[in-house]
């Protein structure tokens, strides 16, 4: 796809986080004017050289991302000026932190290890033992405000929980079935 068009690849690649073709997030530096690319491994932060054929067009998971004790958001945005990027940066993407309940937005990525992990989830009911923010589904989110537990949909809180009882905001009830059949999913 880019190695006809080295500008066109330079334009869309520099600075981005994607996919190589086994599956890793890679950084891209920079793209070489003969179509090869210099990477940083994000695990162990060691600069390689790749080719344009080694990038792999799957996008990079969005969603909830438990992170240690913290809980990000990560959407993408739209890009002004700067045309269209190839997986993520920091200008078209969004990260928001969720703290009891409250969102708040960062224009950075979350910790890269966590977005190198594979997205993994623990069942709804076991994040209603924890006392603080727990990823349950890419979309969902339970956030202990330290009186009950508090539905995150993506950035937006949508109820309250009493013990296991999911009760949605009056605003929300469009949305009962798609809560239950991811809790109970």
């Amino acid at each position: 796809m880019y190695e006809d068009d080295i500008g066109y690849a330079q334009t869309r690649l520099n600075k981005s986080y994607v996919r190589n073709q086994k599956g890793e997030v890679i950084y891209v530096e920079g793209v070489g004017g003969d179509g090869s690319i210099v990477t940083v491994e994000t695990e162990d932060e060691v600069f390689r050289h790749s080719t344009l054929a080694e990038i792999d067009h799957t996008p990079i998971s969005l969603g909830f991302i438990n992170a240690g004790d913290k809980v990000f958001y990560l959407q993408r945005v739209p890009i002004r000026g700067g045309g269209y990027k190839q997986g993520l940066h920091p200008g078209n993407c969004k990260t928001t932190e969720i703290k009891k309940g409250e969102s708040y937005d960062h224009r950075a990525l979350p910790p890269m290890k966590y977005m190198l992990s594979p997205r993994t989830y623990i069942p709804f009911r076991n994040a209603l033992g924890r006392r603080t923010t727990t990823a349950f589904h890419k979309d969902f989110a339970l956030s202990w405000d330290g009186t009950c537990h508090l539905l995150m949909y993506k950035t937006n809180c949508i109820g309250k929980c009493k013990g296991a009882e999911i009760h949605l905001d009056e605003k929300y009830t469009f949305m009962q079935d798609y809560v239950n059949e991811v809790v109970n999913g």
